[in-house]
């Protein structure tokens, strides 16, 4: 009888563990597929998206279209010299054209300023070993460059040893898109809708 008894409970406590786990399986899944954001990315050489394009998604993403959290799009430019202007040295380097939020073109640790906002205006972000050939630091927010002709104000310097400057886009063709939806269900789907639009 006690043998017996002690089966009956080993398989019920084997039952009630497999429903635990699939309790628990469930809710992993849930939170994966409806709660986590979900980044996608698209190349969209020769697909006519634009700075514009994407400006519209955002105004149409205010009603909440299509659950879209951060999005960015970017090209790289011709290689141009970037000038620092306090201390005058300069370096040919890849220009990094961006819409949107700078953080999701390249993830990368922050060593000074920001990164992770979006860039407006005449602000950029400098990969550290650019900004250690200009300025023989890392810790440089706040400091000058010329890209071309153009001067804009140093934001943040991320961990990359590669000579390269991100600098904010409003207008132009984007060949990369990376958008973090709200959460996993349907995204393919809602970037390939974007994409067609």
């Amino acid at each position: 009888m006690n043998r017996k008894r002690r089966s009956a409970v080993q398989g019920l406590a084997g039952i009630l563990l497999a429903a635990a786990v699939m309790v628990i399986g469930g809710m992993v899944y849930w939170n994966y597929m409806f709660r986590m954001p979900c980044r996608m990315e698209a190349d969209c050489r020769g697909k006519r998206v634009e700075a514009g394009t994407m400006k519209r998604w955002e105004e149409r993403e205010e009603e909440g279209y299509l659950g879209i959290v951060n999005m960015a799009g970017w090209r790289v430019d011709e290689q141009q010299i970037v000038c620092s202007v306090s201390t005058g040295r300069r370096r040919t380097t890849k220009v990094v054209s961006v819409y949107g939020s700078m953080e999701l073109v390249e993830k990368a640790d922050i060593l000074c300023g920001r990164y992770g906002l979006d860039v407006d205006g005449d602000y950029c972000v400098l990969c550290s070993g650019l900004a250690s050939h200009l300025f023989g630091s890392t810790q440089v927010a706040g400091e000058c460059v010329k890209v071309g002709q153009e001067r804009f104000i140093v934001a943040g310097v991320i961990e990359k040893e590669e000579d390269m400057v991100m600098i904010p886009m409003t207008e132009g063709p984007v060949d990369q898109l990376a958008v973090f939806f709200e959460n996993r269900v349907g995204a393919e789907e809602k970037l390939e809708r974007l994409m067609s639009e």
